[in-house]
């Protein structure tokens, strides 16, 4: 059952990652002299057990102004980070701590969709290669599947860590507003 929701969200995600690559470059503007704005669209998505370790590393895959890829793997703390990509640097930080949503559970097998979202910001300093002198917003979330653990008492620990890479899944999804210097 999971297997096919898994499945199924696989296939939304790269339905719409298809047709972003299919609509071309994402709705990009000049404005001042010398550069471009549009929004630029950042996910990526793993699978099993490297989908429940505590700093999982994303293939990410990046359309809009800038065409490219990243494989990526969040800091531990609080600070900016830097999304390398054969075409320069993005630096990121985030403008509020992370919320996070319960999007399902199911009692019965103890398996949980949670999401963690949060807005950023564009670290200019940090950017290098075409995104030097970037500016921009936007927002992050991560979506989390996996099957939990149970407590002493038999009711599922969804606070505790996964149990099983079987059929878990962590994709991270990026949208940034960004102005970049051409």
């Amino acid at each position: 059952m999971y297997r096919t929701i898994i499945t199924r969200v696989a296939a939304v995600a790269a339905a719409g990652a298809t047709a972003i690559l299919l609509a071309g470059p994402a709705q990009a503007s000049t404005g001042a002299a010398g550069t471009v704005s549009g929004t630029e669209h950042i996910s990526g998505v793993v699978f099993g057990k490297k989908a429940i370790v505590s700093s999982p590393t994303y293939p990410l895959t990046f359309t809009g102004l800038v065409r490219t890829t990243s494989l990526f793997t969040p800091p531990s703390g609080n600070g900016p980070a830097v999304l390398s990509t054969p075409k320069g640097g993005l630096g990121a930080t985030l403008v509020r701590p992370m919320s996070f949503h319960v999007i399902s559970t199911d009692r019965r097998t103890c398996y949980g969709v949670f999401r963690f979202s949060a807005g950023l910001r564009v670290v200019t300093r940090l950017s290098t290669g075409v995104f030097k002198g970037a500016t921009g917003a936007g927002a992050v979330s991560i979506t989390q599947g996996a099957q939990f653990g149970r407590k002493s008492s038999g009711a599922c620990d969804f606070r505790g860590n996964p149990v099983s890479g079987k059929d878990a899944f962590n994709a991270l999804r990026a949208t940034i507003s960004l102005t970049l210097r051409r």
